[in-house]
């Protein structure tokens, strides 16, 4: 019998140690996949921009030597464009990070993550506030946003738009939800992205516990966690 629950233990520990396993190497993929992806960003976006810039800046260079105002007035007004366009294009590229999209709170940091997975996936994304003054608590909203960052890439991925994120008090719960219009068991669509165990420890580490809910066609994540 002893010899029995030896075994019994062994299997659990080795099982424990592969999930383990397989949680950090989702952990890691998932980092892996995010450096890509701003890796990408910045190369199509602001490195592309800034070598056009230069190149205008020699062509301004070469029409004021020449003497040629006019040429150089209409090379300066492409620059100006050109460097708006390289600000925008940064200001998105760092509306996707954190902690910096957490700098102004997480109901500021939802409203971003909201306009730029539109943008990045184009779908629709949108995100109700909660009604009333947010009380921030830099651990809880953390997590919450980081819950909120990979629900909402599964939902716009392998979901059906429109991608809602929504964000409320509600029995001294803080209550995230991302719903969109898809059919399925929400947590194989999950496991194929960044792991739902994942989600779940993230929200296990401030105390709250995740669910999901199938109601008037449509698929919510629901993230409840104390208010404190």
């Amino acid at each position: 019998m002893a010899t029995l629950r030896v075994e019994q233990l062994e299997r659990r520990l080795a099982e424990h140690d592969r999930e383990l396993h397989e949680l950090f190497d989702r952990m890691l993929e998932s980092a892996d996949r995010d450096r890509a992806t701003l890796a990408g960003q910045l190369h199509d976006g602001p490195l592309q921009t800034m070598t056009a810039v230069r190149l205008v800046a020699d062509s301004i260079r070469h029409s004021l030597e020449a003497g040629d105002r006019a040429q150089a007035r209409a090379a300066l007004a492409k620059l100006e464009e050109y460097a708006t366009a390289a600000a925008e294009d940064l200001r998105r590229t760092t509306q996707r990070l954190h902690p910096v999209v957490m700098r102004h709170g997480l109901v500021q940091a939802l409203g971003s993550l909201a306009e730029t997975a539109s943008e990045e996936h184009a779908v629709p994304v949108s995100f109700s506030p909660p009604p009333a003054p947010w009380q921030p608590d830099p651990a809880r909203d953390a997590a919450l946003f980081q819950i909120a960052r990979e629900a909402t890439s599964n939902a716009a991925r392998h979901g059906r738009p429109p991608v809602e994120i929504g964000l409320r008090l509600d029995a001294g719960e803080a209550v995230l939800t991302v719903a969109d219009r898809g059919a399925g068991p929400p947590e194989q669509r999950l496991a194929a992205g960044i792991g739902l165990r994942l989600m779940h420890e993230r929200a296990h580490r401030v105390g709250g516990r995740i669910g999901w809910e199938r109601r008037r066609g449509a698929t919510r994540l629901v993230v409840r966690v104390p208010s404190r």
